[in-house]
This record gives C-alpha cells, sequence and structure tokens, in this order.
C-alpha cells in the first residue's frame, strides 16, 4: 500500500486554516493606520484623577477602580484616547482634553481659560478691548484643594472642595472663610450660561 503524499507547505492554505493567526490579524489591522500616534491619553488620565481624588483610603480608592473597570469606564476611555484624541492630537498637535476656552460676557470682556499639558493647572485670563487686564492661576496642591495665585506666584486665594459638593473659599492673610453651596454653585452656572 502506498502512502498518500503530503501536500507541500503553502502559506496561503496554512493562513487560511489557521483561526488564531486570522484573528490576530484582524486584531492588528486597525492598529496599522495608528502606528505613530503616540499621545497624552487625557481622558484616560482624567479618570484615573477622578479615581484617585474620591477618597485619601486606598480600599475606598480600590473599590471605585473595580467599578470604574466593571462598568468599562476605563475601556471606552482608552479607547477613545486611542482611537479619536490621540489622532486628533497627533494630526493638529492639539489635545482636545486641553484645549483652552474662551466665555465672552454682555459687556465684550473674556475670560480665556488655558489648562496645563498635566490638567493640574489652568490659568485664567480676563480680557478687556484685547488687553489683558488680569490673570490668574488655578493650581490643584491636592485632592479636592486648589491654590490661586498672581502672576508672581504669590496664592492669593485657596480653594477646598467640600464633602457635600461645596467649596470653602479663603485668603491667607484673613482668617474669614465663605462658603458657596451646591445650590448657589449651580444658580451661578444657570445664570453665567444664560448671560454668556
Amino acid at each position: 500500500m502506498t502512502q498518500p503524499k503530503a501536500a507541500p507547505f503553502s502559506f496561503d492554505r496554512w493562513l487560511r486554516r489557521s483561526r488564531l493567526c486570522l484573528l490576530f490579524a484582524l486584531l492588528l489591522i486597525p492598529v496599522i493606520p495608528l502606528m505613530g500616534c503616540y499621545g497624552e491619553f487625557a481622558l484616560t488620565k482624567a479618570v484615573y484623577e477622578f479615581n484617585g481624588d474620591v477618597s485619601d483610603n486606598k480600599f475606598v480608592q480600590s473599590l471605585v477602580t473595580w467599578v470604574l473597570g466593571f462598568l468599562f469606564v476605563y475601556s471606552a476611555a482608552v479607547l477613545i484616547d486611542f482611537v479619536i484624541l490621540n489622532l486628533i492630537e497627533f494630526w493638529t498637535d492639539q489635545n482636545p482634553m486641553t484645549a483652552k476656552q474662551t466665555l465672552e460676557s454682555p459687556d465684550g470682556s473674556q475670560v480665556v481659560m488655558t489648562p496645563n499639558e498635566s490638567g493640574n493647572e489652568v490659568r485664567i485670563d480676563m480680557i478687556r478691548n484685547g488687553e489683558t487686564v488680569e490673570s490668574r492661576r488655578v493650581v490643584k496642591t491636592a485632592s479636592g484643594k486648589f491654590e490661586i495665585r498672581d502672576v508672581d506666584g504669590q496664592t492669593v486665594g485657596r480653594v477646598n472642595q467640600l464633602g457635600d459638593g461645596a467649596l470653602e473659599l479663603s485668603r491667607p492673610d484673613s482668617e474669614e472663610k465663605a462658603i458657596l453651596t451646591r445650590d448657589m454653585l449651580e444658580g451661578f452656572k444657570a445664570g453665567s450660561s444664560r448671560s454668556m
């Protein structure tokens, strides 16, 4: 009895028969246009910072990590960063998550908010008639704690975020503190969005 001859090796045939290889090929196809599009992953960093700011307790942070992971928040942030935001950043050299924002008031003055690359600082410029009349920097110093600094870097105010969503405002040269409740903040947001 004669043995059947083995067919010569064919890469095409091997590729067609190998489901695992086909799976890897399919998974790599979408990555090809994204090669070299390394960006900041600002959205993913924002989700990560939110997770870290929830509490100083590592067990609470871990629990929130599991919840965000279970709800695919991290996965969605990475996907949006990787597929959309990093491509925009690569081709325009601007990250949409750290883009400057301009608000215009009815009197024509403008407030320009420019976040820095790391997202822990925002420069706020008040502009009237095309000239900057005042500048401040809001710097995040800790979870829920911010300092307001003038152009010389001197601290002129502090903002502490309270557990109920209110803000506590203070000055370094005074013991007085002002509290902006959550309702006051919501009213301010609603009023400013109508007037601008």
